[in-house]
């Protein structure tokens, strides 16, 4: 490309304007092959090739593959050099600086003037956990929130992953719960490792009837359902009864309501059948939140069901009481059908 120059420069006065990129294209595919000297080589080129001077884009391509190979100290010079070439760094080179820094265990004290991303802050936590440094990866993960920045779910998982797998299993709960109250909590994080410690740490304190870890899951589950979270909720849930470690009932009442209340009732259901083959005790309040929720939907043969279930459960001491539930069902039916 040096010795037989494209056409399209004309008299040779202006350099190619796809040159850069192909340039790039190689130096990217020297280092994935293992051959940093190649590269550095093909930058040099580059350099002497393109008007001025490389744009910031081809410096991170180096620094990227440098960094991958596990050079650290090539990519500083690099970026030095992007110094000394007055070519302004941009958030790209800041992530690819701060992945280095972490893969080659150092520490942070340095400033590129531009503002990180999210992928900037990914890394940096990334970075903390793999090395034991929890705090500085949740400080980081605060940060990121202050300064209006969304916790992916990735990150999310990362930071309860990294306290779970320390033995950290409350200070886990306590950062979800922490995120929930701020709003903070990504979709579709999977908190199935959390749930299934906080279950481990009940199983471990004898047994007894309601246990630390299952308080702090009911606590999550309250506190899903409250921020209008109901299919975290019920995941959240199924896992605790797939664990032998179903909520409490005002806990486990307070979703099927939500369900209930949203137009869900046949879910509901399904919730407290496996709850019940689960171990779950259910009171009075479950059965009649069902019961209506399920005859307010024009369910009435399911709502009756529920009732009969709840007649065998020894919750309806006479026949008045039955016949005065069968009643109110039917015209909670009845309104529904009208």
């Amino acid at each position: 490309m040096i010795s037989h120059p494209c056409p399209c420069a004309g008299d040779g006065i202006f350099s190619c304007p796809r040159l850069e990129p192909i340039f790039r294209f190689a130096i990217a595919a020297l280092c994935r092959a293992r051959r940093p000297d190649q590269a550095e080589a093909a930058f040099a080129d580059l350099q002497r090739s393109v008007d001025g001077k490389p744009a910031a884009a081809s410096y991170n391509v180096l620094m990227s593959g440098l960094s991958k190979l596990g050079n650290h100290e090539k990519v500083i010079q690099i970026y030095r050099r992007m110094g000394s070439d007055r070519v302004n760094p941009d958030v790209v080179t800041f992530n690819i600086m701060i992945h280095s820094f972490c893969k080659s265990g150092g520490g942070g004290g340095f400033d590129f003037g531009c503002s990180p991303n999210v992928v900037t802050f990914n890394t940096l936590i990334g970075g903390f956990l793999r090395r034991g440094r929890i705090e500085e990866g949740i400080a980081v993960a605060r940060e990121m929130l202050d300064l209006g920045h969304a916790i992916s779910p990735a990150t999310g998982e990362m930071l309860l992953r990294g306290l779970c797998r320390a033995g950290r299993v409350s200070e886990a709960g306590d950062l979800v719960m922490e995120l929930l109250r701020r709003g903070a909590l990504p979709e579709g994080t999977d908190c199935l490792e959390l749930v299934e410690e906080l279950c481990a740490v009940g199983s471990s304190t004898g047994r007894r009837r309601w246990p630390p870890g299952a308080v702090t899951c009911a606590a999550l589950v309250e506190a899903l359902r409250s921020s209008g979270r109901v299919e975290a909720a019920v995941g959240m849930t199924e896992r605790m009864i797939e664990a032998a470690a179903p909520p409490d009932a005002m806990t486990f009442n307070g979703l099927l309501r939500a369900l209930c209340g949203g137009g869900r009732a046949a879910d509901a259901e399904r919730l407290r059948m496996a709850a019940t083959r689960g171990g779950f005790q259910p009171d009075e309040s479950t059965f009649e939140i069902v019961a209506a929720g399920l005859a307010g939907e024009g369910r009435r043969k399911e709502a009756e069901a529920v009732v009969e279930a709840m007649l065998d459960a020894g919750f309806i001491p006479n026949i008045r009481a039955y016949n005065r539930l069968m009643d109110g069902l039917t015209r909670k039916s009845l309104t529904k059908g009208g």
